[in-house]
């Protein structure tokens, strides 16, 4: 199969089921559910740890 496309089952890929592939992604991608609160809270929560850190490291450097 060097040389071309081909599906998880073996099979050859085709227009109509790249097609179809394509439209199972979008929708897929229109229907996701929101982040959870808690889960937006952790993500920003990290970004600060993250940042406060890269600022410590930053300052240990510049006196050294």
């Amino acid at each position: 199969m060097f040389g071309k496309l081909a599906g998880l089952n073996g099979t050859s890929l085709d227009e109509e089921s790249a097609a179809q592939a394509a439209a199972a992604e979008n929708a897929a991608a229109t229907t996701a559910t929101p982040l959870p609160a808690a889960a937006l809270a952790a993500v920003v929560a990290l970004a600060a740890v993250t940042a406060a850190l890269v600022r410590t490291h930053q300052a240990s450097r510049a006196t050294r």
